[in-house]
């Protein structure tokens, strides 16, 4: 298959970027030092872990839902879909800034309302920095206006309008509130005041038809991508459905999607670059 080889190979070391070697086949280690523990650690903090979300314990949604699409992408790849797959990386990339988010807007909690110290100033400037590039893309006065709250060295942090100007962004960059959650106190069994979860606008209503789903047809090993949007090798289930237009989400097992014999030598530049769509 004409995009099989180096398509693999890099998409390993794009899981294994956002994964580390450290986590182990189940995931639930407490010493990972990549996204995939940090989503894990924010998990507990705003009450989004587990799989449907809304646990306190376990794994992030988060790395639930990124360990279903690194699956699907890779059966993509497997199946000479690279084009396909693209369009599986844009639903991978932005949720890669949700525990980034998370962090930012903890601290500028713990800092503007709980009077955080040097520790807590500086994270806040660190998580900050890591997601203010995505932010300006999307509204240059939103990334302003975290910029101006959480620098290093700014005089006072108003944690609400850090928080307003990083939900005023959400669709912009491809993410809900349900995937950030709210900054859960543990000690009262509640949302800390001001920093509930958002409520995402409705939609309006529309009289177009829902289309069937499609079902996912095992895969032949032709060398040009099929017509379904995503297809499984045909030892997965036939009954596996997806909606048309739209990247499946697999139903698979709940460990890392870490390449258990991958000796690769890893591109960071190129696994975190944004799909200019999303710009």
């Amino acid at each position: 298959v004409s995009c099989n080889d180096d398509a693999v190979h890099a998409w390993d070391e794009g899981v294994c970027f956002y994964t580390g070697s450290i986590e182990g086949s189940d995931g639930l280690t407490g010493d990972g030092k990549l996204l995939h523990q940090l989503a894990d650690k924010m998990c507990v903090n705003y009450k989004t872990c587990g799989a449907e979300g809304g646990a306190l314990t376990g794994t992030a949604k988060l790395n639930h839902e990124l360990s279903n699409l690194f699956t699907v992408g890779n059966f993509q790849i497997l199946s000479g879909e690279c084009t396909v797959a693209f369009k599986t990386i844009r639903f991978i990339t932005p949720k890669m800034y949700v525990p980034l988010i998370q962090g930012a807007m903890r601290y500028a909690y713990k800092v503007g309302e709980l009077q955080g110290g040097e520790k807590e100033k500086a994270e806040g400037a660190a998580f900050a920095a890591a997601v203010l590039p995505r932010v300006h893309a999307a509204s240059p006065s939103a990334a302003e206006t975290i910029y101006n709250n959480l620098r290093v060295g700014t005089n006072s942090t108003d944690f609400q309008a850090v928080k307003n100007a990083f939900e005023s962004v959400y669709t912009d960059l491809g993410i809900s509130c349900a995937d950030v959650g709210g900054l859960w106190d543990g000690f009262q069994g509640k949302y800390y005041v001001g920093m509930e979860p958002c409520v995402e606008a409705e939609e309006p209503t529309s009289n177009a038809p829902v289309q069937n789903p499609t079902t996912i047809k095992p895969v032949s090993t032709a060398t040009s991508a099929p017509s379904n949007p995503a297809s499984v090798p045909a030892s997965r289930p036939s009954n596996l459905t997806i909606p048309e237009n739209s990247i499946a989400v697999l139903s698979v097992s709940t460990t890392p999607a870490v390449p258990s014999n991958s000796s690769t030598k890893m591109n960071h530049s190129s696994f975190f670059s944004i799909p200019p769509s999303l710009q």
